[in-house]
This record gives C-alpha cells, sequence and structure tokens, in this order.
C-alpha cells in the first residue's frame, strides 16, 4: 500500500518576499500564504493524507530550480519539497539502531 504524504511549505516570514520574488503567484502576504497552506493541511489531513511539513529555504530552492532548469513556480516548489523530502512517501522517519 502507498502511502500518500501532502507536504507542507513552512516559509519563515522574514524570507516571504524572497519567496514571493521566485513565485509571482505566490499570495501576496505570508499571512495569506500560511492561511492558504492551514487550510489545504485540514483538508488533506481529513482525507487521509499523511502530513510533512518543510521548511523552504528561498535561496536553497532557487539554487535547486536553477540546478535542474526549472523556472520558479508553485509546482516547481512542490517538486522542490518531494526531492529534499529524506523520507520520500515514508510516513515516518526510519529508526536508527
Amino acid at each position: 500500500m502507498t502511502t500518500v504524504v501532502f507536504r507542507v511549505p513552512l516559509v519563515a516570514s522574514h524570507d516571504y518576499d524572497a519567496l514571493r520574488e521566485l513565485i509571482r503567484e505566490a499570495p501576496a502576504t505570508h499571512h495569506a500564504w500560511a492561511e492558504l497552506h492551514r487550510r489545504r493541511t485540514a483538508e488533506a489531513r481529513h482525507a487521509g493524507l499523511v502530513i510533512r511539513e518543510m521548511h523552504v529555504d528561498p535561496h536553497r530552492f532557487a539554487d535547486h530550480a536553477r540546478r535542474h532548469g526549472y523556472e520558479t513556480s508553485l509546482a516547481t516548489l512542490g517538486r522542490f519539497l518531494d526531492d529534499i523530502d529524506l523520507h520520500g512517501n515514508d510516513p515516518a522517519p526510519p529508526k536508527t539502531e
């Protein structure tokens, strides 16, 4: 059975202007961004998806997009989160022994 993971892009308020320069279709304010993802997270949780909150550093996102030849957009932000997620679709991190 495949686990579906909803990756929530968390952006610090002090990083939001830099992210908006990269993603023009992002909401105008950090508050609106947070509210959008709060609603989407609630919907995903209600649908039974595993929620994984992931910090987004706009500079790291820009570097990743440039290295892979992507334009920066909401779609490529999702691809970035998929790529940097060390646990893939694992609902829990692997146990270390």
